[in-house]
């Protein structure tokens, strides 16, 4: 891996200023499934848009309580294409009490109050930090999180034993630097935490904020109570580089290890298992793949595959049409495909930019189904990722969840 770039030369990387300040309403600067898939199209079953296939998943899932219409929370709420497709599928069901989305963009609020303006059942808008979820005053049955925990605060360069060395060529005399690595490893020895070897992850990541969230979300979920996050996930934590800030792929094998410590029954899949069951989902773009040949095959700093994609007078029309007759049809997404290959398809269509040999897209989404028990505390659950949680009956004599 490459030594830290100067968007980030701090080991923890703090993206709450950015989505406050700096953040517009816009995809431009994401790599998101869901934003690709908000319209009808032929990658997700039935013709439905990605909220849609999330909210029937819901549904078939049996996710919400079965005694009552449920208060929904989502996390994150992007431009509310998420919510635009869910809301009507949950409303359309009956076993919607109240939608609400928390997130700490106002850009992005303002684009889901116009895009949710009309929905048949309305959508409160929620000012907040996700990691602080438990000091506000929110309460609901099921918590919502799609491509939203990747942004918290992920914690780099962490030493591979306690006081040792960095890893990722992070400065080893800098307190603060020190500091940050502690609190790392605090959360290696609470929650029995996997430390990777150098050829698992060349440098050490934790994935602070994300497991600052499950955290929350046990305290302030009820006794069957449950949450759906969605997640590009990497057996560990690993950067990925957008313009003007960067993210981490969720460590798997962490996060996991932290839900079933807090005690939460847990499922792990593919999102296509929502999406078109059968099919395993990247995307392949031409937009994103500039986000991705920038972070992948130059380094951060250097903007030229992100100019070259974004260049006006590329006849974009005549390379999409090579591509598709490359990719053997119509833009596929679909991760089976080996970077060579892809590599060839680019070539065909003119985009030859020197593909490294390793992940070229880098993106596997997964999601992972959290319950809370109703004998919450008394035991820990455990993360399966072969099968559906089936959740036990809730509790009849809790009060309904105080509006949002």
């Amino acid at each position: 891996m490459a030594r830290p770039s100067n968007l980030s030369s701090d080991p923890c990387t703090d993206n709450r200023r950015f989505h406050r300040q700096e953040k517009r309403a816009t995809m431009l600067d994401e790599v998101s499934l869901s934003h690709l898939l908000r319209q009808p199209g032929p990658f997700v079953r039935n013709g439905w848009t990605y909220g849609e296939a999330l909210g029937h998943f819901i549904l078939e899932q049996e996710l919400l309580p079965a005694d009552r219409p449920a208060v929904v929370l989502e996390v994150g709420g992007g431009l509310g294409d998420v919510a635009a497709g869910i809301v009507p599928v949950l409303a359309g069901a009956s076993r919607l009490a109240e939608y609400a989305i928390l997130d700490l963009s106002p850009e992005l609020q303002a684009a889901q109050r116009e895009r949710l303006r009309d929905a048949r059942t309305p959508v409160r808008l929620v000012s907040g930090d996700a990691e602080r979820l438990h000091r506000t005053s929110i309460e609901a049955d099921f918590v919502l999180s799609n491509e939203v925990i990747g942004d918290f605060r992920t914690i780099d360069g962490v030493p591979r034993t306690r006081g040792g060395p960095p890893t990722g060529g992070f400065s080893p005399d800098d307190f603060r630097h020190r500091r940050y690595w502690a609190l790392a490893w605090d959360l290696v020895d609470r929650y029995g935490l996997d430390v990777p070897d150098e050829a698992e992850a060349p440098s050490f990541a934790v994935n602070w904020g994300a497991i600052r969230f499950v955290e929350a979300l046990w305290k302030v979920l009820p006794p069957g109570g449950g949450a759906f996050l969605v997640e590009n996930v990497t057996p560990f934590a690993r950067p990925l580089e957008l313009p003007d800030h960067r993210e981490y792929s969720i460590g798997e094998r962490h996060l996991v290890q932290v839900l079933d410590r807090l005690g939460f029954a847990c499922s792990v899949g593919d999102v296509a298992d929502f999406l078109h069951p059968g099919r395993i989902f990247t995307i392949v773009s031409p937009r994103h793949l500039g986000l991705w040949l920038a972070s992948r095959v130059m380094s951060p700093d250097d903007r030229r595959a992100w100019d070259l994609f974004n260049d006006p007078v590329v006849d974009w029309g005549g390379r999409i049409a090579r591509l598709r007759e490359a990719l053997g049809g119509d833009l596929r997404i679909d991760t089976a495909m080996a970077p060579e290959t892809l590599a060839g398809c680019l070539r065909t269509a003119g985009l030859d930019v020197g593909l490294p040999g390793t992940n070229v897209l880098g993106r596997h989404f997964r999601y992972f189904n959290l319950h809370k028990s109703v004998a919450a505390n008394t035991a820990a659950g455990s993360c399966s990722h072969s099968g559906r949680v089936r959740r036990p009956p809730v509790n009849p004599s809790r009060r309904a969840g105080r509006r949002v």
